[in-house]
């Protein structure tokens, strides 16, 4: 279904033309993507969401994994009362250097050894011995969790959005969901100035040419999401060389930063500190655009666990260093 609009592009001035509800895909004189900065069409918000925003800290991920957790089963407990829920919410946030695999990941996708006593499980309540020195076969953390997909990293410099999503209240329909992910991603990537970003025939998450800048991995449980995608912004990626990414090893690995810096061209400590932010804000309008929520602040929960991006990741750095030089 088509609805006309009288808006224009504040970036080149043409109209937009249409707005494809039903389908998710917006577009302006047959161009697609819209031009970034300009896609502000109110299409009538329809439910709440809450964000849990940490886009300045780097969340350990089995903290990460615990308020999801906690806030699916409230979800799931709120449908089994009421036989509805009362709004969504989200996550926001980046992670500590962390290696995950999915429900059914082969480990021939990971280019390290390890040990099997190493393979960690975000409910279990004691870790793997993490002290400054302790020999072990990996450089970070590896968790075994229930989303869909293959072996992934996540560190700072990387944006996570965990959608906590009562499908029910929107589609229930996982192809939807995952597209509709989808689409978040190639807005956001479009916002920021990437080019062309799209889909892959065959394969999961947003791609700008043979790159790979948004990962997806999915859980859902009586209609009620966890996990989601993580948006490749300034990262270290260095954290991807010793693994196969989602199990795709023919493609590259792109970030924000990694467009920006093509030409030679420097990006300093500052700069990609703002370049986050102008993700986070791109990340979270695509996120309402597409799944029509209205987005609202949290009740100032903390992670208290959680530390600087700065400081984790000039430890994220030298801890890569020191163990592909050992290598």
């Amino acid at each position: 279904m088509r609805k006309d609009v009288k808006r224009a592009c504040r970036r080149c001035a043409r109209p937009f033309q249409w707005v494809c509800v039903s389908g998710l895909v917006c577009a302006h004189g047959g161009v697609s993507p819209p031009c970034r900065s300009s896609l502000s069409l109110s299409l009538g918000f329809h439910r709440q969401c809450t964000v849990h925003d940490f886009r300045n800290r780097a969340v350990p991920y089995r903290d990460g994994w615990r308020l999801q957790r906690e806030l699916r089963d409230a979800k799931v407990e709120e449908i089994k009362q009421t036989g509805k829920t009362q709004r969504d919410d989200a996550i926001l946030l980046q992670h500590s250097p962390v290696y995950t695999l999915g429900t059914a990941s082969t480990t021939a996708n990971l280019r390290f050894p390890f040990r099997e006593e190493e393979l960690l499980n975000p409910e279990a309540d004691s870790e793997a011995d993490k002290e400054e020195g302790t020999e072990r076969s990996r450089p970070f953390d590896l968790y075994r969790i229930e989303r869909g997909g293959e072996v992934t990293y996540h560190g700072p410099g990387q944006l996570v959005l965990y959608p906590i999503l009562d499908l029910r209240a929107h589609q229930e329909d996982l192809h939807w969901y995952m597209r509709s992910l989808e689409e978040v991603g190639i807005r956001t990537l479009a916002r920021l100035g990437i080019p062309s970003p799209g889909r892959v025939e065959g394969l999961t998450g947003v791609w700008s040419g043979n790159e790979k800048y948004v990962a997806i991995g999915v859980k859902i449980r009586k209609w009620v999401t966890m996990h989601g995608l993580a948006l490749n912004v300034a990262p270290n990626l260095e954290g991807f060389d010793r693994i196969v990414p989602c199990g795709i090893s023919d493609k590259a690995v792109g970030s924000v930063l990694k467009h920006r810096q093509r030409g030679g061209r420097e990006v300093g400590a500052e700069e990609r500190t703002e370049m986050v932010e102008e993700a986070a804000n791109a990340l979270l309008e695509s996120f309402a655009e597409v799944f029509s929520v209205h987005l609202c602040g949290a009740d100032g929960r903390t992670l208290r666990e959680s530390q600087e991006v700065a400081e984790v990741g000039e430890s994220e750095r030298r801890r890569i260093d020191g163990w592909v030089s050992a290598k």
